[in-house]
């Protein structure tokens, strides 16, 4: 078997066979961190503050501050003070941005469980 030897594929059946091998460990990968990503969310979800999940979400993501506050468009001191629980985002497009870039839903920073919502 060509992944046992570690070898350039030398014939078409080689080929397919290795493609076949990359194609399956590709989508079982991409299964896992689907996974994982889902089980983090459902974790940030019980956290209690917006600041926590914000920070968490961050952390997850591994953003500074600083590059958060640069992708959003708003300053370091503002994510200070949401992370310290002072101040929550009073405009939607500083929601809207924080969820881009986390690649989540609004209803997640703002610790919304929508799943019993569906019908």
């Amino acid at each position: 078997m060509i992944i046992e030897e570690l070898r350039e594929p030398t014939t078409e059946e080689e080929a397919q066979e290795l493609t076949n091998y990359i194609l399956t460990a590709s989508k079982l990968l991409g299964r896992y961190h689907a996974q994982k990503e889902i089980e983090f969310q459902k974790s940030v979800l019980k956290l209690p503050t917006f600041g926590e999940r914000l920070r968490a979400l961050r952390v997850h993501n591994r953003l500074t501050k600083a590059e958060l506050a640069r992708r959003c468009k708003i300053s370091v001191k503002s994510i200070n003070r949401y992370e310290s629980g002072k101040n929550e985002p009073r405009y939607i497009h500083t929601l809207c941005a924080f969820a881009y870039w986390f690649n989540c839903k609004v209803d997640l920073l703002l610790g919304r469980d929508t799943e019993g919502l569906k019908r």
